[in-house]
C-alpha cells in the first residue's frame, strides 16, 4: 500500500459533521411557507367577502398552497431539529466517538468504542433525501453518496454506526486512515438509508452475499464500481441459468422494488400510461353530447351535464395512470381543455348547428369550471393506488 505513514501521523483525528442547509434554500423554503399559507387563506377570505366566478376559480389554488406550506414547513422544522442536536463522528488512532440524532425518536445518542473493537468497515452507497438542500452542485452520485458502516463489538453486543459523506474526498481520507489503522475493509452492494433501524442495517450488511474484502487504493470509486459491475454480471448469469436460491430470488425482488421506487420519481408525463386513453374517450363524449343537444334532450347552455362528464372522466384518468402524481391534475386539466377545444372545432366542421356549437363551448368551458374541483377525485383515488402499490 503506497501510503506515507508520516503524512497520516500529521493529523491525529478525522471529524465528519453534517452539512448545514444552504442559506439560499432556507430563504426559499421560508418564502414557500408564506406563499403557501397565503394561497390557502386568501381565496377563502375573498369568497366570504365577495362570491363570484373569479373567486370561485381561486379555490383551485387551495390544495396546492396547502401542499407547498406543509412541505416547506416540514423541511424547515427538520433543519431546526438538526441544528438543536449537533451530530458528529470522530476517528482517532485509538477510538471512534460519535453523537447521532434519531429523527424518529428525537433522541441524541452519544457513544464511543475502541478501534480494536471494529470487526469490519463496510464501504457502500447511502440514500440522502433533498441532497440539493446541502450542496450547491450535486454530482451524478449525489442521490447515493458514499457511506462507511462500522460494525463493532461493545458490551458483548454487535452494533453498527454509519458515517455518510457528501464529499467523496472525505470518504477517501477516512478509508486511507482506516487502512493505516489496519481495520478490515469490505465493499457492500446493499444500498442503505437513514430510514433503516440499527437492527435492520446490521442484518442487511452481515447477510450481504456480495460483500467483498478489499485493500484501499487511491481513487476507491474506481475499485467500487468495478466491484459492482462484477456483482451484476454474476447475478444476471445465475438468474438466466435458474440457479438462484429462494433468498437470492427475494434479493432480486428487492432490486425490482428499488427500480420501481426509481420509477416513482420519473416525470409525471412519462407515467400517465393508459391514462392517455381518456383524452381519446373525450372525443366520443363530445360527439355524444353534441347529438343529444341537437335532438333537444340536453340544454346546450347548461354546464351541469358536461361538468359531470369531466369529473367522471377525471376519476377514470386517475385510476388508469401508472403511478399517481399531483402534477397529473394539471396534465388532465390543461390537456382536457386543449383536447376538447380541438375536438369541438373538428366536430363542428362535420355537423354545425347552433345547439351542438353551444354544447361544445359548454363542454370545454366546463373544464375551467371544474378545474377548482379536480383535486377531489385525486384525493379519493390516491390512497387506493398507494395501498395497491404497497
Amino acid at each position: 500500500m503506497d501510503t506515507d505513514d508520516n503524512s497520516l501521523n500529521s493529523f491525529q483525528e478525522l471529524i465528519e459533521t453534517p452539512k448545514p442547509m444552504r442559506p439560499s434554500v432556507k430563504s426559499k423554503l421560508t418564502t414557500h411557507r408564506i406563499v403557501g399559507i397565503a394561497m390557502v387563506i386568501l381565496p377563502l377570505v375573498l369568497i366570504v367577502l365577495h362570491f363570484s366566478a373569479e373567486t370561485w376559480f381561486l379555490l383551485g389554488v387551495v390544495p396546492f398552497g396547502a401542499v407547498l406550506f406543509y412541505r416547506s414547513m416540514t423541511s424547515l422544522r427538520m433543519e431546526a431539529r438538526r441544528k438543536s442536536h449537533p451530530t458528529y463522528t470522530k476517528l482517532d488512532p485509538k477510538e471512534v466517538s460519535y453523537a447521532s440524532w434519531n429523527s424518529r425518536s428525537d433522541m441524541l445518542e452519544e457513544n464511543r468504542f475502541d478501534v480494536s473493537c471494529i470487526e469490519h468497515a463496510y464501504y457502500g452507497r447511502h440514500t440522502v433525501e433533498h441532497m440539493h438542500y446541502y450542496l450547491e452542485k450535486t454530482p451524478e452520485t449525489a442521490i447515493m453518496p458514499p457511506v462507511i458502516h462500522f460494525i463493532y463489538d461493545q458490551n458483548l453486543k454487535r452494533r453498527v454506526h454509519s458515517v455518510t459523506f457528501l464529499d467523496d474526498r472525505n470518504a477517501e481520507k477516512w478509508l486511507e486512515y482506516l487502512s493505516w489503522l489496519q481495520v478490515p475493509l469490505k465493499f457492500t452492494a446493499e444500498p442503505t438509508s437513514d430510514q433503516m433501524t440499527e437492527v435492520e442495517l446490521l442484518d442487511k450488511l452481515l447477510n450481504d452475499r456480495d460483500q467483498k474484502p478489499f485493500l484501499y487504493k487511491r481513487n476507491v470509486d474506481r475499485q467500487f464500481y468495478s466491484y459492482l459491475d462484477r456483482v451484476d454480471e454474476e447475478f444476471h448469469r445465475a438468474y438466466e441459468e435458474g440457479s438462484l436460491s429462494k433468498e437470492e430470488e427475494e434479493e432480486f425482488l428487492q432490486r425490482v422494488r428499488a427500480y420501481q421506487e426509481k420509477e416513482r420519481h420519473a416525470s409525471a408525463w412519462m407515467i400517465v400510461g393508459p391514462g392517455w386513453f381518456v383524452f381519446l374517450l373525450q372525443w366520443g363524449v363530445a360527439y355524444y353530447l353534441g347529438l343529444e343537444a341537437e335532438q333537444g334532450k340536453i340544454e346546450a347552455e347548461h354546464w351541469l351535464t358536461p361538468s359531470i362528464y369531466i369529473m367522471g372522466l377525471s376519476l377514470l384518468f386517475y385510476i388508469l395512470v401508472k403511478r399517481l402524481r399531483w402534477k397529473q391534475i394539471l396534465i388532465y386539466t390543461i390537456g382536457s381543455f386543449i383536447n376538447l377545444m380541438v375536438a369541438s372545432m373538428v366536430l363542428e366542421l362535420l355537423d354545425h348547428t347552433e345547439p351542438t356549437a353551444q354544447m361544445y363551448v359548454s363542454l370545454y368551458g366546463s373544464v375551467l369550471l371544474c378545474s377548482v374541483l379536480l383535486w377531489i377525485p385525486y384525493v379519493l383515488i390516491y390512497p387506493l393506488k398507494a395501498r395497491k402499490r404497497d
